[in-house]
């Protein structure tokens, strides 16, 4: 049997939970928020976290979506890595 990994995305996501890591392909950011429903809208796209552990510490990535969907900055789209957890946060404005 073939181990399973799995990333979470949570906060202002329509449908939050434990997502399977395909193991024929990767998955970016935008698709992991797209298997999570999409952003609720109160979602802060600015301030987006990935945290992951490397080597024994813990990572936290911080990308603004825009910059991936209105500037086309594609490299900002980071390929999700197993037990990687997306956090989306509340926008206050």
């Amino acid at each position: 049997v073939p181990k399973r990994f799995f990333f979470s995305v949570m906060g202002e996501v329509k449908s939050p939970g434990k997502f399977d890591m395909p193991a024929e392909r990767s998955v970016t950011l935008l698709e992991s928020i797209a298997m999570a429903g999409g952003f609720t809208k109160d979602a802060d796209l600015n301030k987006v976290k990935v945290m992951r552990v490397e080597e024994g510490g813990k990572v936290t990535i911080f990308v603004n979506i825009k910059d991936i969907t209105e500037k086309d900055q594609k490299d900002k789209d980071i390929v999700l890595q197993a037990d990687d957890i997306v956090f989306v946060p509340e926008s206050f404005f």
